[in-house]
């Protein structure tokens, strides 16, 4: 397989995967392992920050904290 379908399965993986989180779930995500678990996915920053900004932040009024998800990214690249 090469590298983009890889990227695309684990997009669509995480997409279908991925279910809203209530208020009580949105307060404690670790946002670090968070983004570390998806740039080990081999998904962008950018959805990442996008997908949660929407499900916590719109529907629950938690705002996830970008530089905890950025800071776990850069780690999880690493192993991606």
């Amino acid at each position: 397989m090469t590298k983009n379908l890889i990227v695309l399965l684990a997009a669509a993986s995480f997409a279908q995967g991925c279910t809203t989180f209530t208020k009580t779930e949105c307060e404690q995500i670790d946002w670090a392992q968070t983004g570390s678990r998806a740039a080990m996915q081999g998904l962008t920053l950018e959805t990442t920050l996008k997908y949660y900004s929407r499900t916590c932040m719109d529907e629950n009024g938690v705002i996830p904290d970008q530089s905890l998800i950025q800071r776990g990214f850069t780690q999880g690249l690493v192993y991606f």
